[in-house]
């Protein structure tokens, strides 16, 4: 695909990148403040974003590459993520329904969450997608269709 723009804005708190692929246009916001996988869940759904997630192959790819900036560099976001043919055994896509239902129970400290992390070593940069729990505190990553 073709990147038609890319904005980056600095904000102490937030970076904001949009991106306008095609006809398709959307947008992440990089948050560095620290919170739970839930309050990051929130967080995205007050803003009426939600986690970053990775649709597509072409979405993977893009957050990797907006990932592997110096300003990013061995930092840890809670994201999403879907199963698209990386032989990942696991799905974390959480509803609605399955966010209030694990807050009722009090399973967070039990769950394990999707975060994403970039990576430099020797020079060459690099994502990782990995999980921890949903109760650790890690920046995270908002995504506007």
């Amino acid at each position: 695909h073709t990147l038609c723009s890319l904005l980056y804005v600095a904000v102490p708190i937030f970076s904001l990148l949009l991106l306008e692929v095609g006809a398709k246009s959307r947008s992440y916001e990089f948050q560095n403040g620290k919170v739970t996988y839930e309050e990051a869940w929130s967080n995205c759904k007050d803003k009426g974003m939600q986690l970053a997630s990775a649709q597509s192959l072409d979405d993977y790819n893009e957050l990797g590459r907006l990932l592997n900036q110096p300003q990013y560099k061995d930092q840890d976001f809670w994201a999403t993520d879907q199963d698209i043919d990386r032989n990942i055994a696991w799905t974390f896509t959480f509803n609605e329904a399955e966010m209030t239902l694990i807050s009722q129970e009090g399973d967070w400290a039990k769950t394990r969450c999707m975060l994403v992390r970039s990576f430099f070593h020797a020079g060459t940069a690099g994502t990782d997608w990995n999980d921890d729990l949903c109760g650790q505190t890690h920046g995270y990553i908002c995504d506007r269709l």
